[in-house]
């Protein structure tokens, strides 16, 4: 509304200012067509007693000779002192306008100066017209703008409220839905209309919204149900052991009930330390300080340390130096996860070849062990997932293993996936190889 008052204000001024110099300029026209028509009787010597028809249209008219006497004038300003004392330039014409003439009006006079020649003796041709017509002119276009202008402003300012009504209309209603919403009902939607344009845009981006927020509530909901059974279970076995050794003192073996009872707490102590990891993942938390390391070494120690344990041999390829840009003791983490997988699933052997390849370098590690269906690639690395033949509690996983995994290379820069399941499971790590290889941290001092 205020765009608009303003535009209106403008635009009537400049219409009142271009009409009054439209009008000014027709006056102008006119009254020099009368001065060079007295000027050309003047120079041929003819009397202006009477009046020529040629001037008939002037309000008036004076010839004012040399020291400003009136050679000869209008009847309706007879006997009166030169009106204006202008001398014009050369042949050049002058104009002037005049409040009012003392010749019985009230109206403006608009006034043009010539030099002519009478008889060889310069004189000066005064013709004066009424702004009477003009001004009358005016005075109506600016009335119609007055009483137009409000209205055109009520009739804007109407349709613009009616029509951004109408427009928003849709978009209050998204927002009062959206206001409805809660963690109850985040699987409601919001009704997208068919129109195509930016409003049915926006409620599908709101939907797309809420569903993402949905299904991050629903994981989130998983997530803390998962751990929360994962934590019970070596909670209830190390509260069983506690109980049934305090009940029975004089027969319990307290040596083998307090290793028992350090298993189940080293069992929730690395399941917190993993829930601590992907929070920070979650939360968009960078690996903490990074340097250039040797992937090839931290791989080959890591099978190292697996082999100790491992049931099944472990076959190490890594040629050193491989350098990458990380966290020595995440990127230990993440190899040592796999690596950990894979001795417990395999049948008979883990082999692990480091390789490089471009401006990458790619960790692989190979089981023989069932192989994983096809449709399952990506849910193994889904938080607390196990598979029923490859994957159990009874096998030593907390089922967290492969999705920190994967949380490290992609804060790293890399990805983590399965390659293939047949005739052996092929788990690939990749990350980028580093631009530069300055002095490298061994990965015996970040463990």
């Amino acid at each position: 509304m205020i765009v608009t008052a303003v535009f209106s204000v403008v635009g009537g001024g400049a219409l009142l200012l271009q009409l009054s110099s439209s009008l000014t300029r027709s006056v102008d026209t006119s009254l020099t067509v009368q001065c060079r028509a007295l000027s050309a009787s003047l120079g041929a010597g003819q009397s202006l007693n009477p009046v020529p028809a040629s001037v008939g249209e002037a309000a008036f008219f004076q010839v004012v000779g040399t020291k400003g006497r009136v050679l000869f004038s209008s009847p309706s300003v007879e006997g009166q002192d030169p009106l204006v004392k202008v001398t014009p330039r050369g042949t050049s014409t002058t104009f002037i306008t005049m409040s009012t003439a003392p010749i019985g009006t009230q109206d403006r006079y608009r006034v043009c100066a010539q030099r002519a020649s009478y008889h060889g003796s310069p004189v000066v041709v005064v013709v004066g017209q009424s702004l009477r017509s003009s001004d009358q002119s005016l005075h109506d276009v600016r009335g119609l703008l007055l009483l137009a202008g409000p209205l055109l402003l009520a009739l804007v300012g109407s349709l613009t409220w009616l029509l951004v009504g109408r427009a928003l209309a849709p978009v209050e209603s998204i927002r009062s839905k959206v206001a409805e919403l809660s963690l109850q009902n985040l699987g409601e939607r919001i009704p997208e209309p068919d129109s195509g344009d930016e409003i049915a845009r926006l409620a599908s981006t709101m939907n797309d919204m809420l569903e993402r927020l949905n299904r991050s509530h629903r994981l989130q909901q998983a997530f803390v149900s998962d751990a929360s059974h994962e934590l019970k279970s070596p909670l209830a076995a190390a509260y069983t052991e506690v109980e049934v050794s305090l009940a029975h003192p004089d027969v319990t073996d307290w040596t083998r009930s307090a290793r028992d009872l350090l298993g189940d707490l080293e069992r929730m102590r690395r399941i917190i330390d993993d829930l601590l990891v992907l929070a920070q993942h979650d939360e968009g938390s960078r690996s903490r300080e990074r340097e250039v390391v040797d992937i090839a070494a931290i791989t080959q120690s890591e099978c190292d340390d697996a082999s100790r344990w491992s049931p099944v041999p472990i076959e190490c390829h890594a040629a050193s130096p491989l350098h990458v840009e990380a966290n020595a003791s995440d990127l230990s983490r993440a190899i040592r996860n796999v690596v950990e997988n894979a001795v417990r699933h395999a049948t008979s052997q883990v082999v692990v070849n480091v390789l490089s390849h471009a401006d990458e370098v790619d960790v692989n590690v190979f089981d023989d062990g069932p192989g994983i269906a096809e449709t399952d690639r990506e849910r193994i690395f889904d938080r607390f997932t196990r598979l029923d033949e490859a994957r159990s509690r009874e096998a030593g996983g907390s089922g967290l293993g492969l999705a920190i995994a994967r949380a490290v290379m992609e804060r790293h820069g890399g990805s983590v996936w399965l390659e293939s399941t047949s005739p052996r499971t092929q788990f690939v790590l990749r990350l980028p190889l580093a631009p530069f290889t300055p002095t490298v941290s061994s990965s015996e001092d970040s463990r």
